[in-house]
C-alpha cells in the first residue's frame, strides 16, 4: 500500500493496529488516508454524501472474508419482492429479474419476467417476503411460476408452471448471458449483447458472439451493461477493439496514470486498440490483436447502463468516446469508478489473500478521466418501477429504447419505444441476500494477480 496505493504519501504516518484482522487492518489504511482531507475519495461508492464503501479490497478463503474464484451455490436468479400495484391490497411476490445460464432455476424453466406468488405453498406477503426470498435464492424449494400482464395499470396474473422444484446448485457465473440479433421493420441488423462481467476466462467466447454477429450482417450495436459492475482491463479492452475495429487499430483505448513517485519514474500503462502488447503481459494478450479480425467497425454503439454500472464497463464509454466513436448511453447515471486496480497475492499456511488496492486512474486517449460522478445517459429512464420484459427485446424498457434508436438513428420519444409505464408496480426494501445477487462480481478495472 504504501509504494502502490494511489493516494500513498501520507501511509507511512499512519499508526496502525496490527491485532485486527486483515479486513478491518486494510479498512485502517484507507481510513487513515481518508482523514487526510479526503485524499482517496476517489476510492469508493458514494451516496448523499457519504462513503458506502471502499474499492480498495482484500479477499480471502480465511475466516471474515470471501474466497476468490469459487463456485456459487444457491438457486441462481435474482429476485425483487414486488407489489404489483399502488395499493396494499395489490398482489404481492417475487419478480425475477435474471436467471444465471446454467443453473438449477434455467433448468427449473424460470425465466425473467416471472412472478412468483408462493414458495414452498406459503403465500407471499409483506410480512413474511424476507425469509422466503431469501429461502428462494437459496433454492431447494417449490414454487409457482405466473406471468403477468398489465391492462390499464391493472394487473392480470396467469399461473405458467404449477409447483416446479428450484434446486439448489453448484455454477461458475458466466459473463455472455445474452446474444442476439434483432431484425428491425426496416430490415435493419441490431446486434444485442447482454455482457454481466468483464473476464478474460469468457473472451473466446467474446470473440465467436462478434463472429456471429458479422457473418449475420449487423450494422448496430447494443450493450447491455445494466448489471455489470467492472472485471478484467485486458478483456475491456478486447471489447473496446470489436467495437473499435481496424479503423482505430493501435490507437490509445486506455492509459493509467500512477501515485506520484510511480510517475515521476516514468511509469504509465498504455492498452491500444488491436494490439496484444500490454502493461500486464510480458508477452502480449493475444486475443486483443484476434479480436480485429472479428470487429464490426462502428461509428457509434447504444449501451445500457445504471447505477450498478461500474469501473470496466465504464472504461468501455470512456475508452470508445476517446476513439471519437459515438457512445449512446441510455438508463440511468452510471457509478463513476474512474480508478482501477492492480492484484497481489499471498498464501499463508492453508489460505490465500489477495489484496486489491486502487492503484490507477483510468484516462482516455483525449486525457479525460473526470468521471466520478458517473455518466450520464442520453436518454434517461428508470424502469425500477415497470414490470421487467426479456432482455434484448421491446417487452423490456430500456432494451425497447435501446432498439428503436439503433434501428432508426433518432433518438426516440416514450411514444416511439411503446412505452410502458401502464405497467407500474411497488418494489419493496430489498433484502442484504436480494441486493448482493445484483451486485456479487467483484467491481473494478482490474488487472493480472502478481504475487508478494
Amino acid at each position: 500500500m504504501s509504494d502502490y496505493y494511489l493516494w500513498n504519501e501520507n501511509i507511512p504516518d499512519i499508526i496502525l493496529d496490527h491485532s485486527l484482522d486483515y479486513d478491518l487492518f486494510l479498512a485502517q489504511i484507507l481510513d487513515g488516508v481518508a482523514e487526510n482531507d479526503d485524499a482517496n475519495h476517489d476510492d469508493g461508492l458514494w451516496d448523499n454524501g457519504e462513503r458506502v464503501s471502499y474499492y480498495s479490497n482484500i479477499q480471502s478463503n480465511a475466516p471474515l472474508s470471501r474466497a476468490t474464484g469459487e463456485s456459487y451455490n444457491d438457486a441462481g436468479l435474482a429476485i425483487q419482492a414486488t407489489i404489483l400495484g399502488p395499493n396494499d391490497d395489490d398482489p404481492c411476490g417475487f419478480t425475477v429479474m435474471f436467471v444465471t445460464p446454467g443453473t438449477a432455476a434455467e433448468e427449473a424453466g424460470v425465466h425473467r419476467g416471472d412472478f412468483i406468488t408462493k414458495v414452498n405453498n406459503i403465500p407471499v406477503t409483506q410480512n413474511n417476503y424476507s425469509q422466503l426470498g431469501n429461502s428462494l435464492l437459496n433454492g431447494n424449494v417449490t414454487v409457482d411460476l405466473n406471468s403477468v400482464k398489465f391492462n390499464n395499470g391493472v394487473a392480470t396474473i396467469t399461473n405458467r408452471v404449477p409447483s416446479v422444484m428450484i434446486a439448489k446448485s453448484s455454477y461458475i457465473d458466466p459473463a455472455i448471458y445474452k446474444s442476439t440479433v434483432v431484425t428491425a421493420a426496416n430490415g435493419k441488423k441490431i446486434g444485442y449483447l447482454l455482457y454481466m462481467n468483464f473476464h478474460m476466462d469468457y473472451d473466446s467466447q467474446l470473440l465467436q458472439v462478434f463472429n456471429q454477429f458479422k457473418a449475420e450482417g449487423v450494422e448496430e450495436l447494443v450493450i447491455d451493461l445494466r448489471y455489470n459492475n467492472g472485471g478484467h482491463v485486458l478483456s475491456s479492452t478486447v471489447l473496446g477493439t470489436l467495437v473499435a475495429g481496424q479503423s482505430h487499430q493501435g490507437q490509445t483505448y486506455l492509459r493509467t496514470t500512477y501515485n506520484s513517485a510511480r510517475t515521476a519514474a516514468g511509469e504509465v500503462g498504455v492498452y491500444n486498440i488491436g494490439e496484444a502488447a500490454n502493461p500486464e503481459t510480458a508477452n502480449g494478450y493475444d486475443k486483443i490483436s484476434q479480436a480485429i479480425d472479428s470487429s464490426l467497425d462502428l461509428k457509434r454503439v447504444y449501451v445500457i447502463g445504471t447505477r450498478i454500472t461500474a469501473s470496466a464497463s465504464e472504461l468501455l464509454i470512456n475508452g470508445l468516446r476517446g476513439l471519437d466513436i459515438d457512445v449512446r448511453l441510455v438508463g440511468t447515471t452510471t457509478q463513476g469508478k474512474n480508478c482501477g486496480m492492480e492484484g497481489w497475492q499471498k498464501r499463508a499456511g492453508n489460505y490465500t489473500f489477495t489484496l486489491y488496492p486502487i492503484t490507477f486512474y483510468c484516462e482516455n486517449a483525449k486525457g479525460f478521466r473526470d468521471y466520478a460522478e458517473g455518466f450520464k445517459p442520453d436518454f434517461e429512464y428508470d424502469d425500477t418501477n415497470i414490470y421487467p420484459g426479456d432482455f434484448g427485446t421491446m417487452e423490456d424498457q430500456l432494451s425497447g429504447i435501446a432498439l428503436t434508436w439503433a434501428a432508426t438513428g433518432n433518438k426516440p420519444s416514450f411514444e416511439s419505444t411503446g412505452s410502458r409505464a401502464s405497467t407500474g408496480i411497488y418494489v419493496l426494501k430489498p433484502t442484504n441476500e436480494m441486493k448482493s445477487q445484483f451486485t456479487r462480481n467483484m467491481g473494478g478495472s482490474r488487472t493480472i494477480v502478481k504475487a508478494m
